[in-house]
């Protein structure tokens, strides 16, 4: 978001340092001088977010005379109408999206659209357009039409209850991008696990596995047993789409630690801190593991603020419904029980009082499932930074709907292994 300083000249000389986050503060200082506006002298714009903070200083003379500056931050961009009309023949389905955005700046923004069932609640990313690749490309204010290739991207099924989605940011790009993809059907006694970088992932029903130019096939089950998969979130890092399941640490680890076993697509629990990372040492452990197989050495366990960056996908609210709010998601209720968080995550109303398999809730804006409930998600951070406590995030399925929002955490310690928290891979560094 854009911060404008608007510049006034006053009939007194002075000098001051004005806060950039604080011009209120600078009225009683004009107001004890009796200083009143003579004119305005125009106005100039820079962005907060390309590294200005702390003061701005202003000892300015203009003949006798002193500025005030003050600053007021432009509200976002404004989302309107989002429609769309589904065409093409038996081999091609094409979706024009049609939407439009205001801006008090009139300044380009970054969009990123996105379909969703209201029924099923499945979401449909949104990668193939005949425009090319518009989620590094900006848009003018105003109404503009895409053509979405749907049946490229898998979803040559839309319904009535079809919608579309958009967000638009001046900030920078606020879609995902492409996908990760580790293969690690080779199981506990590979030396290498094959690694790709693709543009599309394409889950299916079907027993079917096609690795293309661009393309990748590949049923849910797969992604939830031989592939581990990550999404490319808009600030180049990438984040699980699913949390590590009982399969995948099994194929990494050759270990099956979990208590609520019988069906390898949960995610794995009973597993420590410890257990993951080679207490910190990244010298044994599924960390470890990963990283020799692999040659990525940015995969690893988050930052809490990092998880909640990829928690969150553009929302601001507790839970991170996208339908809700214009994508801001919904605010914790004050509950134990929360309607809102019933088709996000598993957690003790709607558990049943054990684990369920990886993706069966709605996912977030950027395609990742279950950050909200199931299993608590470990991440780096040390307790305080004295003691052994570590922190984890997103709830579980046996906690209430408060435990579940974004913001929550618990520094259970390192060595401790519970059935109700498990992790979700990241990567943090530029891919090959």
């Amino acid at each position: 978001m854009k911060t404008y300083y608007d510049l006034t000249v006053w009939n007194k000389t002075i000098n001051m340092a004005v806060a950039a986050n604080d011009s209120p503060s600078m009225r009683p200082e004009w107001e004890r001088h009796g200083a009143f506006p003579t004119y305005i002298s125009g106005s100039c714009k820079t962005n907060k977010t390309q590294g200005m903070s702390g003061e701005i200083l202003c000892s300015t003379l203009l003949s006798g005379l002193f500025l005030i500056i003050s600053h007021t931050a432009l509200a976002a961009p404004v989302v309107g109408d989002v429609s769309w009309e589904k065409h093409g023949n038996d081999h091609m389905t094409l979706v024009d999206i049609t939407f439009s955005f205001t801006h008090s700046d009139n300044t380009e923004c970054w969009v990123a659209l996105w379909g969703h069932d209201e029924i099923t609640r499945q979401h449909f990313p949104m990668n193939q357009f005949l425009e090319g690749d518009i989620k590094n490309r900006r848009f003018a204010p105003g109404t503009h039409t895409v053509t979405w290739i749907a049946s490229l991207d898998g979803a040559g099924r839309t319904s009535d209850h079809f919608q579309v989605f958009a967000r638009v940011s001046d900030e920078g790009r606020v879609a995902a991008g492409r996908y990760l993809v580790i293969d690690v059907s080779g199981g506990p006694s590979a030396t290498s696990y094959p690694v790709f970088y693709l543009d599309n992932l394409i889950e299916t029903p079907e027993a079917a596995l096609n690795v293309a130019a661009d393309h990748f096939v590949v049923t849910r089950d797969q992604c939830r047993t031989d592939y581990i998969v990550l999404r490319e979130l808009p600030d180049g890092s990438y984040a699980g789409i699913y949390e590590v399941t009982q399969r995948q640490y099994q194929l990494v680890t050759g270990e099956t630690p979990s208590d609520f076993s019988g069906n390898p697509m949960r995610p794995v629990e009973n597993v420590s801190w410890n257990t993951i990372t080679g207490s910190g040492n990244y010298t044994s452990g599924f960390i470890y593991l990963i990283r020799e197989r692999t040659g990525l050495l940015g995969l690893g366990l988050p930052l809490g603020d990092a998880w909640v960056h990829a928690c969150q996908a553009g929302a601001t609210n507790d839970y991170n419904d996208y339908t809700l709010n214009n994508g801001l998601g919904a605010v914790y209720g004050g509950s134990s029980s929360d309607p809102v968080l019933n088709n996000l995550g598993w957690y003790t109303s709607n558990s049943g009082s054990r684990t369920h398999d990886a993706g069966g809730k709605q996912p977030n804006a950027w395609g990742l499932y279950e950050t909200h409930g199931n299993i608590r998600e470990w991440c780096i951070n040390r307790h305080g930074g004295v003691n052994t406590g570590r922190m984890a995030k997103g709830g579980d399925w046996n906690h209430s709907a408060s435990d579940c929002r974004s913001a929550d955490a618990v520094y259970p310690p390192a060595e401790n292994a519970m059935n109700t928290r498990g992790f979700r891979l990241f990567c943090d560094i530029t891919p090959r």
